[in-house]
């Protein structure tokens, strides 16, 4: 025999926790008595919240990327304040190979130290947050940002494109004269 009950608990923070808890109970009585009982509880995660991607931002090669990032916690609208590089996870792809930058800590990095080969995370005021980096080739860009703390990833996509060239001698050649 097997019963399913459902349960809930609240949490501090204004969290919550609920799940079914599942048991079952048996007995057999055969020249001596016992009884046993299993008891299974699944408990449920929250659902994280989906976040819009956007298609790829094009930008021009040798453009630094500058790019605001949300975190949130378990409820999904209350800003996390205070994340470290540490609590972060980055995946970066160039042109679908994966190369290895590192994700580290922007605090005190001018716009022009930054550097291709890492890429630079900064709490700009308390829960808002940014990530610069500097492509080193031209091509698709793709940036994975995993906060495992509250299940959250969000996907950055860049198609770095080359500068346009300017020739100022190519092109239509008009000349005015008087009648």
């Amino acid at each position: 025999m097997s019963n399913l009950v459902d349960v809930a608990a609240s949490l501090s923070g204004s969290s919550s926790l609920g799940g079914s808890l599942a048991y079952g109970v048996s007995s057999s009585l055969s020249g001596s008595s016992s009884l046993s009982a299993t008891v299974t509880i699944g408990l449920g995660g929250y659902a994280a919240p989906i976040r819009y991607q956007e298609p790829a931002r094009i930008i021009t090669a040798g453009k630094m990327i500058l790019e605001n990032v949300d975190l949130f916690l378990g409820d999904g609208k209350t800003r996390s304040v205070g994340v470290p590089v540490s609590d972060l996870q980055l995946m970066t792809f160039c042109n679908s190979s994966e190369v290895s930058w590192p994700i580290v800590s922007g605090i005190g990095i001018n716009d022009i130290q930054v550097a291709s080969g890492s890429v630079y995370w900064t709490e700009i005021i308390n829960g808002f947050y940014t990530i610069r980096f500097f492509p080193s080739v031209i091509g698709l860009w793709r940036l994975l940002l995993t906060y495992q703390s509250y299940d959250q990833v969000i996907s950055f996509t860049y198609d770095v494109v080359p500068k346009v060239a300017t020739n100022l001698s190519i092109g239509v050649k008009t000349s005015f004269s008087r009648m």
